[in-house]
C-alpha cells in the first residue's frame, strides 16, 4: 500500500542541471581554475563533497572543498531566486498525488532555500 510519494528534485520536478553547471563554470573561472569542456560530465552524480573536491583537484580552483561548495551553492541559489527552472507538468503531477498521498522533497542538493522555493511554488508538500 503506497502511503507517500518521495519526489527527487533535480531532474524530476528541476530543469536544474543547467543551472548548476552555469554556477560551477563561473565559480572556477572567477577564482582563476581552469574550466574544462568535459567537466559538467564528469561531475554528474556526484554529492557535493566529491565534485566540490574534484573541482579543487581536477579544475585547479584554489580553495578548500568547503569553500568551493559554498561558494557554488551561493551561485546556485542567486539564479534560482531569478526564477526556478519547474519542468513542464512537474506541478500537476505533485498536485495530482497529493490530492492522494502525502507528498514530500528529497535532494542531495545543499540548498534548503531551493527546496522550500520548490515547495512554496507547488504548496502541498508536508515536512
Amino acid at each position: 500500500m503506497v502511503r507517500a510519494v518521495i519526489f527527487d528534485v533535480d531532474g524530476t520536478l528541476l530543469d536544474s542541471e543547467q543551472l548548476w553547471n552555469q554556477s560551477k563554470e563561473a565559480f572556477v573561472r572567477s577564482t582563476g581554475g581552469h574550466w574544462h569542456a568535459d567537466a559538467p560530465l564528469a561531475m554528474i552524480g556526484m554529492s557535493s563533497t566529491e565534485w566540490s573536491t574534484y573541482m579543487h583537484n581536477q579544475l585547479d580552483v584554489p580553495l578548500p572543498p568547503d569553500e568551493i561548495n559554498r561558494g557554488v551553492v551561493a551561485r546556485t541559489e542567486g539564479r534560482y531566486r531569478s526564477g526556478l527552472p519547474v519542468l513542464p507538468g512537474a506541478v500537476e503531477s505533485v498536485r495530482g498525488l497529493a490530492a492522494h498521498w502525502r507528498v514530500a522533497l528529497a535532494s542531495s542538493a545543499d540548498m534548503e532555500s531551493s527546496l522550500s522555493r520548490v515547495a512554496a511554488r507547488i504548496s502541498c508538500f508536508c515536512w
